[in-house]
């Protein structure tokens, strides 16, 4: 299974397309001409089999169609058009989705990445540490108390029963500390999954969700394509699986814009403000810029809100660890103030 395009590589790529398309270079030369562009080599190689498809006899339409990683279905519907002036600028304008979208994600996978990925580091060093001291440090701790006689306060005694289990398992010490770092690692590929499920994640994940089908129907509007057309190609490329999925069972059933008014009140996918933008809305021009201006809200307004999630989880992890260390470190040091009092 070959991996998919970062938005960072999709970005400079239609960048490069809008420049040579102003130099006055046709699309599909400038396309191919990217088959020997060296800095992105993901790119280089999906480019390349286009440029043998043509070869072979394949259309320039049907090449963009079935490379879906590189021209999502709104791009790509925009590209099959005849291309004019204002090619290179909707180019551009998907450059820009693209940026948006690696600064603050729009998958579980990136955007847990982006507002997890320091605290699960930290968290990931800490627990590898606290296992190599249950397993070589505080056996040492406990053999010292032992010769020293007398009882252990509780949290101490609770420390060392959790490093006798560890240490007295069947099982090498070293076996089980690569068990549960491997355990750690693939966590994390639920964690992705589980995003969509926690509601503060959900509710995050769906506005981007619909700034990004807003903006795919602006731009498909502004080119020329019909409105169901649009419609259907904008959610075909929303990038969440989950929304884009019940999106496009929703828009299966609008025809028109009175339709598209009342199925967006009845399906619960949309946020009020949009709502009322579509409603006073009477021609799908007027639609298209109004759904632009709500997607460049929606856009703004989840950056700050992932930026500020981040913050959150930072000084969440942080707590919690500072407790958990700290507490390891109290349970440690209580026999030896307990038997400093009895002196």
């Amino acid at each position: 299974m070959r991996s998919r395009l970062s938005p960072d590589e999709l970005g400079i790529f239609y960048r490069q397309l809008a420049v040579m398309l102003r130099s006055g270079v046709a699309l599909p030369e400038a396309v191919t001409a990217l088959s020997a562009e060296k800095e992105l080599p993901r790119i280089k190689k999906r480019v390349g089999r286009i440029k043998k498809d043509m070869a072979a006899g394949c259309s320039f339409t049907e090449c963009l169609t079935g490379q879906r990683d590189l021209f999502n279905p709104a791009l790509a519907k925009i590209l099959a058009l005849d291309h004019n002036a204002q090619t290179a600028d909707i180019l551009i304008r998907f450059a820009e989705i693209e940026e948006r979208s690696s600064e603050i994600g729009n998958t579980p996978k990136t955007l847990l990445k982006s507002l997890l990925f320091y605290p699960s580091i930290v968290l990931c060093i800490v627990i590898t540490i606290t296992f190599l001291m249950l397993i070589f440090v505080i056996p040492v701790f406990e053999e010292m108390f032992a010769s020293m006689g007398g009882g252990l306060p509780a949290p101490t005694q609770l420390v060392f029963d959790i490093s006798m289990m560890i240490t007295g398992n069947s099982l090498n010490p070293i076996l089980l500390l690569i068990i549960i770092i491997a355990l750690l690692i693939s966590a994390k590929f639920f964690f992705y999954w589980a995003a969509g499920k926690i509601p503060t994640f959900r509710a995050l994940l769906e506005k981007i969700a619909v700034a990004e089908f807003a903006e795919y129907f602006s731009l498909m509007i502004a080119a020329g394509l019909p409105f169901k057309e649009s419609l259907a190609g904008s959610a075909d490329s929303v990038k969440n699986p989950c929304f884009a999925a019940r999106l496009k069972k929703s828009i299966a059933r609008v025809a028109d814009i009175p339709d598209l008014q009342m199925e967006m009140k009845k399906s619960g996918l949309f946020p009020e403000m949009l709502i009322q933008v579509v409603t006073v809305s009477c021609t799908p021009e007027n639609i298209g810029a109004a759904m632009g201006e709500a997607a460049a809200f929606y856009s703004k307004n989840a950056r700050k809100t992932a930026t500020k999630k981040l913050a959150l989880f930072e000084m969440f992890i942080l707590f919690f660890l500072s407790v958990f260390v700290g507490g390891l470190v109290i349970s440690m040091y209580l026999p030896i103030f307990t038997m400093a009092d009895a002196i």
